[in-house]
């Protein structure tokens, strides 16, 4: 479903000069590309573009994004998430959809690793995001090492932001991932000092 949703994107995209445009796959979407695993989903969440390419994600949302006729067609949609927004570590990692790619002349999609997509979820951790963590435990994706280093580096990422008062929360649902579904001890994470 998800190959044939981004040809078909591909097949409507009226060039601009700045192809091959690369899409960043992560949440949930990321995991159904790399995993034999999928649950009922209504979006397929890309990171920007570019950060200042605002014209780029235009086409993309009038063509493919919430309530068009392209996404009710599909029963799925992008969702153009900024930078910004997502608790990732700095340097998040990201496989190129080869296969994808080699049918596509306007995109190139890559996916975010199994790992950077569990951090990202560490934030919200509703019911889909623990299902889609604990799938991933169950499958033995999720690499202990790097989701330490990942956490964090997305901590000193967020922790002088306009949500680091959330950090204490962040560090309870990872170990609760670490604890309840990968079974090992909980890492001690040291809050900065201004929020111990």
């Amino acid at each position: 479903m998800i190959e044939i949703f981004f040809q078909e994107i591909d097949k409507l995209w009226q060039p601009s000069g700045k192809e091959p445009i690369t899409l960043s796959l992560f949440g949930s979407t990321a995991l159904f590309v790399q995993h034999d695993y999928l649950r009922p989903t209504k979006d397929s969440d890309i990171l920007e573009v570019e950060p200042e390419d605002a014209a780029t994600n235009d086409k993309l949302k009038e063509l493919a994004g919430k309530d068009t006729v392209f996404a009710r067609r599909h029963r799925m949609y992008l969702d153009i998430v900024g930078r910004g927004l997502p608790f990732l570590p700095s340097k998040p990692i990201y496989h190129d959809l080869k296969a994808l790619n080699a049918k596509l002349r306007h995109f190139r999609i890559q996916v975010m690793a199994t790992t950077d997509v569990v951090i990202s979820k560490l934030r919200r951790f509703s019911s889909s995001d623990v299902a889609d963590i604990r799938a991933m435990a169950k499958l033995g994706a999720i690499d202990h090492t790097r989701l330490i280093a990942g956490f964090r580096s997305a901590m000193e990422r967020w922790e002088l932001g306009s949500h680091a008062d959330e950090l204490p929360g962040y560090i309870e649902n990872l170990h609760v991932v670490e604890r309840d579904f990968l079974f090992v001890k909980e890492t001690e994470i040291e809050l900065p000092n201004w929020l111990g």
